[in-house]
């Protein structure tokens, strides 16, 4: 289905005014737009040709990488991205962390009371994502919990985005 579909797309691009064979010196020159494989320093991209069969066989072939990529774009801002759970964190002004999943957050909590408060600070530093209070020596932020699960639940599920967590820990810290 979306195959056809793509090949429809390429026929319509193809046939439209964007895509033409201009002549120079007796030149075949097969033209499409910028945004069809060109660079943005030009308004459209050109490709000189011998014959109009070698244009004509060239601009099908940038028709149709176009419309595949039209397809993936299209597939990619209408793929359902997942809902992430959301909690504020205590004391932090009003900040919040994300969780990958509801489920993901109950796993962390599950894992918060298994793990003894130095196990989690060390979990946490090896992920270059700082609990301490930079105010007070030996002091954690008042939110250190939640931040810990967080970094737990995202290293289960996407470790890139444990980085996220850090640079949250960083803003609660510079408050």
């Amino acid at each position: 289905m979306t195959d056809l579909m793509e090949k429809s797309l390429a026929k319509k691009l193809y046939t439209s005014r964007e895509y033409f064979i201009k002549y120079s010196a007796g030149r075949a020159i097969a033209c499409f737009p910028h945004y069809a494989g060109s660079t943005y320093a030009k308004v459209g991209g050109e490709s000189v040709c011998n014959t109009k069969s070698q244009a004509q066989a060239f601009l099908r072939k940038k028709a149709q990488q176009h419309a595949a990529e039209l397809m993936m774009a299209d597939e990619w801002e209408t793929s359902e991205m997942p809902v992430m759970y959301w909690i504020e964190l205590d004391m932090a002004d009003g900040d919040m962390v994300p969780f990958p999943s509801e489920e993901a957050f109950d796993a962390a909590q599950e894992w918060y009371n298994a793990t003894t408060k130095k196990k989690m600070i060390t979990y946490c530093q090896h992920r270059n994502v700082r609990l301490d209070d930079p105010a007070e020596e030996t002091a954690l932020l008042n939110c250190w919990a939640d931040l810990a699960m967080a970094t737990y639940a995202w290293q289960q599920v996407d470790p890139k985005m444990v980085p996220v967590v850090g640079l949250i820990a960083r803003e609660v810290a510079s408050q």
